[in-house]
């Protein structure tokens, strides 16, 4: 789903907003958690097993990672494993963008290779994966401890937001805030502003396709 679109800027994004402000405190992480998998499963349902095995994977990767506290060897092994599980898919879009998909038709059906052909980068898979790398440093560096909920931590990596900002966010910052359910307000409001950047360009937009 673009950020620019009509279906974004005028049903998903409002819709969205007017849910998690008037839903029960106790269910707004719940809703931005589905909300935010709506927005990455539109257009790209055949990426989202990926994201979903890589929050499956980091959540538990991180788990293991503060157990091993103490143990520099395991911990060390543990975070370099995670940085190289993270990147693979990245690197393997990249190459995809690169030099194209003939090289994979011995491995994917044609099925999903007309899929990588029609988005061979799936949206924020880049931010998601840098994301999960700072996740894991700061739990290696003992800057903070892992998330215990998965759903806590699903919601962290995914919430699309996040993207239109476009700035990641420190493990510390989020962390102690999706607890009480108060971290989404931080960033709905930027939000908010593109939003209104992105009407705003699409009508400068309209007024001068009109103009021509």
């Amino acid at each position: 789903m673009s950020f620019d679109s009509t279906i974004f800027l005028f049903i998903f994004l409002p819709v969205c907003l007017l849910v998690y402000f008037v839903a029960d405190r106790r269910y707004r992480n719940g809703v931005a958690l589905l909300a935010s998998l709506v927005f990455f499963a539109w257009g790209q349902l055949f990426y989202l097993p990926l994201m979903l095995a890589l929050i499956v994977a980091n959540y538990a990767l991180g788990r293991r990672m503060e157990a091993a506290r103490g143990q520099p060897g395991p911990a060390r092994g543990l975070l370099i494993g995670s940085i190289v599980l993270n990147l693979l898919p990245l690197v393997f879009f990249k190459l995809v963008s690169a030099y194209g998909t003939d090289w994979l038709s011995l491995f994917l059906s044609p099925q999903s290779l007309d899929a990588l052909r029609q988005q061979a980068l799936p949206l924020g898979l880049s931010y998601i994966v840098f994301q999960l790398i700072s996740y894991q440093v700061d739990i290696y560096n003992e800057l903070v401890d892992s998330e215990k909920r998965f759903l806590t931590f699903a919601l962290y990596i995914l919430f699309f937001p996040k993207i239109m900002v476009g700035q990641l966010l420190a493990t510390a910052t989020w962390q102690p805030s999706l607890k009480n359910a108060s971290s989404p307000r931080r960033v709905w409001p930027p939000a908010c502003g593109g939003l209104s950047w992105a009407w705003r360009r699409r009508l400068s937009l309209r007024i001068r396709w009109g103009a021509s």
